[in-house]
């Protein structure tokens, strides 16, 4: 098995990283009921997305098993 190309990962989080400062500005500029929904909209995001991740994690478990096969040095 050949490792994965992390290049879009890597991207991915430089663009985010960007992206915050001026997410950051954004909110402080914008009325206090605004900022609330965005905050509370930026969290729902945030947990949908470690919920994907969990659930990935668990899917590659049960393919490596399926198939025998040794994925992150387990198997």
């Amino acid at each position: 098995m050949t490792a994965p190309d992390r290049e879009s990962l890597r991207a991915a989080k430089r663009q985010r990283r960007r992206a915050v400062d001026e997410y950051t500005r954004a909110l402080d500029e914008m009325h206090p009921r605004h900022q609330a929904a965005v905050k509370a909209y930026m969290a729902a995001l945030s947990a949908e997305a470690g919920a994907n991740r969990a659930e990935a994690g668990e899917l590659r478990d049960v393919l490596a098993a399926l198939v025998g096969v040794e994925i992150g040095g387990q198997r």
